[in-house]
């Protein structure tokens, strides 16, 4: 199966990435871009919400859970200067993720 081409831009809409995880970052660093976006990458809050009030991206896409400064700090610091999009990230788990259901069980499971 081949893959879709990538939209096609105009002028490439920037995306502001906001990510402590270097390999989460890359990946939609990469990924971003190949879809045509321009990808600008800070690794702390303090880091992207200065990045994001000098040069303003088209969208922020945030992780919630960014060490020091984290991503509703930044978040809500940023509402005060300026209304661009906001993509709250994470990959948080509260709890742990039931085991997938046997095949005896999985015809009494509803479907959703």
């Amino acid at each position: 199966m081949a893959l879709a081409s990538p939209p096609r831009f105009d002028t490439p809409p920037t995306i502001l990435l906001i990510e402590d995880d270097q390999a989460l970052a890359h990946l939609l660093e990469v990924g971003l871009g190949y879809c045509g976006f321009r990808v600008q990458v800070a690794h702390t809050g303090s880091d992207g919400l200065d990045r994001a009030l000098a040069n303003p991206p088209d969208l922020v896409v945030l992780d919630w859970m960014l060490p020091g400064l984290d991503g509703m700090q930044v978040c809500r610091r940023l509402r005060q200067h300026s209304r661009v999009p906001i993509i709250m990230l994470t990959a948080r788990v509260t709890r742990p993720l039931p085991p997938p259901a046997s095949p005896s069980r999985r015809r009494l499971i509803p479907d959703i």
